[in-house]
């Protein structure tokens, strides 16, 4: 059995119904033969990921050395970071916020997994439509994109780091999204795991076969372009049988909540059923 990790913020988690239940989309990737483990931080910003990489049970570096330790290493990575960063006092510019999202996938290249995949900041109620967040949201995300081709392209170790635009667009009609316009509903959560299946599929199945970069046109780059084709198909479909206007929200009113939502419940806490080991859903954490 393959084993990957999806780490991130509560968006990773699957935060929903108001933070009454969690909907992770690892559950939903559904590829034969590979385990998803997710481990969400709600609340918590990259450059708060990277700095606590080392702690039990939330660091990334602790969480990949546990597995080795215990024989069940991770065969790849996936990283979806950066949202909370967008409304941040601290460290909030697109550079330094790709720079600690590039820099988990660093430390999951140092702690042994040679296949990572960078899902791109979400779109959300703020960060859409050409609003302030939007465009660091894309000036970050493109940055990560290029560090993602940087690091396939010159490793001399197989290393590859894929980055994939994430595949369910913000959308109030869409269903897919809850109402404080921040966190994907059930659904979201569902459709994201369906939509990230072939490009984990395609990195667990590169690390198998022992192949190197992907550079050009590889299996996980075939695959990424695939599912970011369906998102936009499935997005304009949305918009061509949609009925309901999009609401525009009051701009002051709309990023003041995005910094709260950003700096709200930093102080994770566990899970009312955590796992024994990492071999089963083992953390999420709640703000």
């Amino acid at each position: 059995m393959k084993r990957v990790l999806c780490y991130g913020d509560s968006l990773t988690a699957g935060w929903c119904n108001g933070g009454r239940s969690f909907e992770p989309y690892a559950r939903h990737l559904n590829i034969a033969g590979v385990s998803a483990v997710e481990v969400g931080l709600s609340g918590w910003c990259a450059s708060e990921m990277v700095s606590s990489h080392d702690e039990p049970m939330l660091g990334i570096q602790h969480l990949l050395s546990t597995a080795q330790a215990n024989g069940q290493p991770f065969d790849a990575v996936v990283i979806m970071a950066g949202t909370n960063d967008l409304g941040s006092l601290q460290s909030s510019s697109p550079a330094a916020i790709s720079s600690n999202v590039c820099q988990l996938h660093a430390l999951a290249r140092e702690g042994g997994v040679r296949r990572t995949l960078a899902v791109g900041i979400p779109e959300s109620r703020f960060a859409s439509g050409g609003r302030p967040f939007d465009e660091k949201r894309r000036a970050t995300n493109a940055l990560i994109e290029a560090n993602a081709k940087e690091v396939s392209d010159s490793s001399e170790l197989g290393e590859t780091m894929v980055y994939i635009d994430c595949p369910v667009l913000f959308g109030n009609e869409t269903g897919h999204w809850e109402s404080d316009g921040l966190h994907m509903a059930k659904l979201g959560y569902q459709e994201l795991g369906r939509r990230l299946a072939a490009p984990v599929a395609a990195l667990v199945e590169a690390e198998v076969n022992g192949r190197g970069a992907m550079k050009g046109g590889g299996a996980a780059a075939a695959a990424v372009e695939a599912s970011a084709g369906a998102a936009e198909a499935d997005a304009e479909a949305d918009a061509e049988t949609s009925t309901e206007a999009p609401t525009e929200p009051n701009a002051d009113a709309a990023d003041a909540a995005a910094a709260a939502a950003a700096d709200d419940a930093h102080v994770p806490v566990e899970c009312t059923a955590p796992a024994a080991s990492l071999a089963q859903r083992a953390w999420c954490c709640t703000g």
